[in-house]
């Protein structure tokens, strides 16, 4: 019998594919959302699929041929049209951020439960605070519990920033983890919903705090092996608020959620501790500085006090208008 291929050639993985990465990554894979995302599970998965794949694409939409990337092809095996250019990249980023905020609404009022209000209303101000914190603890416990399964999808997908006490997503400011002394990593092929619930009740106090977040990420390690990370982290307004953050608990790298960026940990020329942006942003800026051979085009005089965390921010939104509005679709050469 010939072998099946894993990868479909229209975009995405075959069933083939699909079970190869079960049975040597344990990783539950499943069909992209062809059809319409009218239910909370669909919307999260197509929502969640076009923002991670396309806000901060890995490569281009097109090779040296005009042909269709392996990145852009993806997009139809979600049902989506296929993306030429970085602009129609963006385009399918903003449609998954307006699908995740449908989700979000749908689940807020789906989940919604009146019993637990009215027993919290039947037990009234009385007891003790311990009694109430015990309370509030359960709660947030309670409600990671419910979203395991999802949260599991995520993470193995990619990650997500999950705020237990208002039982929502993240997907806006900028995230630091409080200490690596709450950081677990475990092999993707162990990691389950159990692990989440037992992480949250281990580590419930901590959550508790104001503005305290379960946050995942998924990534390759030396090894060549795909772990999935656990930790506390705080989302910030500001870029430079999460890396003042990160300098105090020593964290190697922040996260964008608006652009889905890492900031890896650098040295400056003074020996300071900074973030910056990892490829392609960095790149983004280097090629905007340097000149096309037109008089003024292409240079970009960036003042130096705009050369800290919170000035790098507004200079990647600058970056990605450009690059959205006005650079060219090479596509259309090949047409």
């Amino acid at each position: 019998m010939a072998k099946q291929p894993i990868k479909d050639p229209k975009g995405g993985l075959t069933a083939a594919g699909r079970a190869h990465f079960k049975r040597t990554e344990g990783a539950n894979l499943k069909p992209g959302v062809k059809g319409a995302a009218d239910t909370p599970e669909k919307m999260r998965r197509k929502g969640s699929f076009l923002t991670r794949f396309f806000t901060n694409p890995s490569g281009p939409m097109t090779d040296d041929k005009g042909k269709p990337t392996r990145l852009a092809l993806s997009a139809a095996a979600w049902g989506e049209p296929v993306p030429k250019s970085r602009s129609d990249a963006a385009n399918l980023a903003a449609k998954g951020r307006r699908l995740l905020e449908r989700y979000e609404s749908v689940k807020k009022h789906a989940q919604h439960n009146q019993e637990d209000h009215g027993s919290w209303a039947r037990k009234g101000k009385g007891g003790s605070a311990r009694d109430r914190g015990s309370e509030k603890l359960e709660g947030l416990t309670r409600a990671t519990g419910k979203r395991a399964e999802q949260l599991e999808s995520m993470a193995k997908a990619g990650g997500f920033t999950f705020n237990p006490k208002r039982d929502e997503m993240r997907s806006s400011g900028f995230v630091s983890a409080v200490s690596t002394e709450y950081e677990e990593k475990h092999e993707i092929g162990e990691f389950s919903a159990q692990t989440i619930r037992d992480y949250a009740a281990k580590h419930a106090e901590m959550l508790a705090k104001p503005n305290h977040h379960l946050g995942a990420w998924t990534t390759t390690g030396p090894d060549g092996k795909t772990y999935v990370y656990l930790d506390v982290s705080v989302v910030m307004n500001s870029a430079k608020e999460a890396a003042d953050m990160g300098r105090k608990y020593n964290q190697l790298a922040i996260f964008d959620l608006n652009t889905f960026t890492e900031w890896n940990r650098y040295k400056n020329p003074d020996g300071e501790d900074v973030y910056m942006p990892v490829a392609p942003y960095m790149e983004g800026m280097f090629s905007m500085a340097k000149s096309d051979g037109k008089k003024g085009e292409g240079v970009m005089l960036i003042p130096g006090e705009m050369l800290d965390e919170d000035g790098i921010a507004a200079i990647m939104a600058h970056v990605q208008a450009q690059s959205s509005s006005q650079k060219p679709d090479k596509s259309a050469k090949n047409s």
